[in-house]
């Protein structure tokens, strides 16, 4: 990651640490709760390593509204593992 870029997704680790119940400055921020993320310029893909069903669909709700009030002209992608 580029350094603006690697900025970024410190930033969105810690927007999304209170909207997915996590302590942003643990050295494991994000462990089983976030699978998969991507920070590119103008995109951010989400991939939650929950299920939809009980709660999960209630997390990438939340995370996507951390993401949107953080970066609002980027294109937000969020899902729940399969």
């Amino acid at each position: 990651l580029s350094t603006p870029v690697a900025s970024t997704g410190c930033r969105v680790m810690a927007a999304l640490a209170p909207a997915l119940g996590f302590a942003a400055d643990a050295a494991d921020a994000g462990t089983g709760v976030v699978a998969f993320l991507s920070v590119q310029a103008g995109e951010v893909d989400l991939r939650l390593a929950v299920g939809p069903h009980c709660g999960g669909a209630l997390l990438a709700d939340a995370a996507f509204q951390a993401l949107r009030a953080l970066l609002p002209d980027t294109d937000i992608y969020v899902s729940n593992a399969a």
